[in-house]
């Protein structure tokens, strides 16, 4: 089924942009276009005669997330006007972030935050929302749109086979390899949220990346992707965000959360774009030794397993990060925290007592980063196969039953939003938050 999980995945993508219709690029095919295109299929076996490549490292390319095959089975369905993939194409290509581009009047210069950047200059230009004033969701909001622009255009170019969406996704990739020097740690403000937004950005601009190097071939007078210069920014201002290594050296750790999941989603992605192997070896280490700390089996025992390297090794201090999401503060602080008297449940992940979305999303980024690695060869899926599957099983049930049956039993009994509500302003949902809906999908097709 990882075929299928991979189809799947990349129609989950396109289908979380519906809702949006303003027109489509110039330029842009038209799907009859594309159904008599499709003849060509017969002549080749992929578009314009592209091939997957192995690399002297041994990588597939293209091999990040999604592969050639699974790439062309979907756009021999669109050709030939299959559903769902045809309406999902159709929605897709309508959606804002076909024409996006990066909006560098966000960002500062990168040796002095304090001013402005200048895309022009040798200095380049790092993202320091601190210093922009940003809220932090206009922040996140602005980071993403950009990657997923990239993704979503990089995916559209293969799908039709127009270079216009080609050339969209080369300005950007080429735009970001060119000035952006990385998101400052800490930054002006003392915060290491550039960690995340790291993560993040290796999770979806390297897909875009991988696509468009593998599969595109521009036209005469067309922009050319710039490889090397992409490769140096990754190098550079990326991967020493996402390594422990170069974390431990600067004071810094990575949290155990979502933040984890979405930097060994992010290295893995970097390592197989940079053809390095002792990269990838990192990024399967940090995830064999994360995921069965993340996630909790009945089978591990009255408590979940510690976390690598972690100071919440005693049980006090492990249920004060579960429940509390603060295992410092519970511990320093116990009169503003109920005590402790949490029984784990089957499936449950760390973050569930924080919110669903985030609990999601920290399986999301280890399921991520397993189909990638199947592609290259590596079973995670295999090694963690009980757990993967508690976890999504229990974050989609509660979603599911909560209208009618709300939180299960004992759910995170002792959580503080459970029992100060108003504390730090927070309060315990009343409804589970929306949860990323992508990779639930691609694990549930793979095991299937």
């Amino acid at each position: 089924m990882r075929g299928v999980a991979r189809v799947l995945a990349v129609l989950a993508f396109a289908a979380g942009l519906v809702g949006f219709s303003p027109a489509a690029p110039s330029g842009a095919v038209s799907l009859e276009t594309a159904v008599s295109a499709s003849a060509a299929v017969r002549e080749s076996p992929y578009l314009h005669g592209v091939r997957p490549v192995t690399s002297a490292a041994g990588f597939v390319h293209p091999g990040i997330y999604e592969d050639l095959p699974t790439l062309e089975f979907v756009r021999r369905q669109i050709a030939s006007g299959a559903q769902p993939w045809t309406s999902v194409f159709r929605n897709a290509r309508k959606h804002p972030v076909v024409d996006v581009s990066v909006n560098w009047n966000i960002f500062s210069d990168a040796r002095d935050t304090s001013r402005d950047c200048d895309p022009e200059s040798s200095r380049g230009c790092v993202m320091d929302c601190s210093t922009r004033a940003l809220p932090y969701e206009d922040c996140t909001k602005r980071i993403s749109f950009t990657s997923n622009g990239a993704y979503l255009n990089a995916l559209l170019w293969y799908y039709t086979g127009d270079e216009t969406y080609a050339q969209n996704a080369v300005s950007i990739l080429n735009d970001y390899g060119r000035v952006f020097r990385g998101f400052p740690v800490p930054d002006s403000a003392g915060r290491i949220q550039g960690i995340l937004y790291s993560g993040w950005m290796a999770q979806t601009l390297l897909r875009a990346a991988e696509i468009i190097r593998y599969t595109y071939s521009p036209g005469r007078g067309e922009q050319e992707f710039d490889v090397a210069q992409f490769e140096r920014m990754v190098k550079k201002s990326l991967v020493p965000q996402l390594r422990l290594d170069t974390l431990k050296a600067k004071g810094l750790t990575l949290p155990q959360s979502n933040w984890r999941s979405s930097a060994i989603e992010g290295l893995m992605n970097s390592a197989i774009f940079l053809d390095d192997r002792n990269l990838y070896y990192t990024a399967l280490i940090m995830w064999r030794q994360f995921t069965p700390s993340y996630i909790y089996l009945a089978s591990d025992g009255p408590r979940p397993r510690a976390f690598p390297s972690d100071r919440s090794t005693t049980p006090e201090a492990q249920e004060c990060y579960w429940i509390h999401w603060n295992s410092a503060g519970c511990l320093a602080r116990p009169m503003l925290f109920p005590e402790p008297r949490l029984k784990y449940q089957n499936g449950q992940s760390v973050e569930a007592c924080r919110d669903m979305w985030h609990a999601g999303a920290g399986i999301g980024g280890l399921i991520n980063a397993a189909e990638t690695a199947s592609i290259q060869g590596d079973d995670l899926y295999g090694e963690e196969k009980e757990r993967l599957m508690a976890g999504v099983s229990y974050l989609v049930q509660i979603n599911q039953e909560f209208p009618e049956k709300g939180y299960p039993n004992g759910f995170c009994a002792g959580a503080l939003r459970y029992e100060l509500p108003g504390l730090n302003g927070e309060v315990f949902p009343s409804a589970p938050a929306a949860m990323p809906s992508l990779s639930d999908i691609v694990a549930y097709n793979h095991y299937a």
